[in-house]
């Protein structure tokens, strides 16, 4: 049985991690350099509130593929070669989870980087100098693909991370004190 006291800290823990995920998604929104070193334009709702426009109301289309591991699996080479390919044939967002669906915290991307210390998401795992942990690797890609003219719908953890019965391999490591640390450090970045 659970008490009110655990329910109430459950749906805390879940409405901040659904605003620090709405956070990030909306980071897909904003400016970010293209390949002609202009920034793509900023995005926002329409005025009657029913799709994306762009800054000066131009409908913006949303076109998106899945690469939820992208971040996790893929090498700068790789993960260049796909996102060539998705501008190519015209995509406009890339979807990607930072803390990856497929054992995201615990097995190494593909330069040897894990995203946290110890597993805690109030720890990033950052080092200084570029090119030299996992959050580098994520600006590469995020760089990369503003200078193909594409978007990152950047999902800053898979479910799993926040509550066992969201599919994926786990550890659940958000709590209600590490998530607001994660959430706002991820969305400064």
């Amino acid at each position: 049985m659970v008490s009110s006291s655990q329910m109430k800290m459950t749906l805390t823990l879940l409405a901040r991690c659904k605003a620090a995920a709405l956070l990030c998604a909306l980071l897909a929104l904003g400016a970010v350099p293209s390949a002609k070193g202009a920034p793509l334009p900023r995005l926002k709702v329409s005025d009657n509130h029913r799709f994306l426009v762009t800054a000066d109301g131009q409908p913006f289309f949303w076109l998106g593929d899945t690469a939820w591991e992208l971040f996790h699996r893929l090498n700068r080479e790789e993960a260049t070669r796909y996102l060539e390919d998705r501008a190519a044939k015209g995509f406009t967002i890339i979807q990607a989870g930072a803390l990856a669906e497929l054992d995201g915290l615990n097995t190494p991307n593909a330069y040897g980087h894990r995203p946290l210390l110890d597993n805690d998401p109030a720890r990033p795992d950052v080092k200084d100098g570029p090119a030299n942990d996992y959050w580098d690797h994520v600006d590469f890609i995020v760089d990369r693909a503003a200078s193909l003219g594409l978007r990152i719908g950047f999902l800053p953890t898979w479910g799993d991370k926040w509550q066992a019965s969201r599919g994926g391999k786990g550890p659940v490591v958000f709590n209600v004190e590490n998530v607001r640390t994660y959430g706002e450090w991820i969305g400064k970045r």
